[in-house]
């Protein structure tokens, strides 16, 4: 599968989907955006967050900022 995304976030969005080859279940979902919220800014965690699970970058941007 061709990724477009940043070559500075290759690296996070490869070790998210080898920790989730079938996509990030709803148990996993919080614990993982919490783990990498801490070591990314908002707009990268959204950019990678999007990119993985086909949803809106606006979306991610919006719960990264609450």
């Amino acid at each position: 599968m061709l990724v477009s995304i940043a070559p500075y976030l290759l690296s996070t969005y490869r070790l998210i989907q080898c920790a989730f080859p079938n996509g990030v279940d709803s148990e996993s979902y919080f614990p993982l955006l919490a783990l990498l919220y801490n070591e990314m800014s908002h707009r990268c965690l959204a950019q990678v967050m999007a990119q993985y699970t086909g949803k809106d970058y606006l979306l991610f941007l919006m719960m990264c900022m609450e």
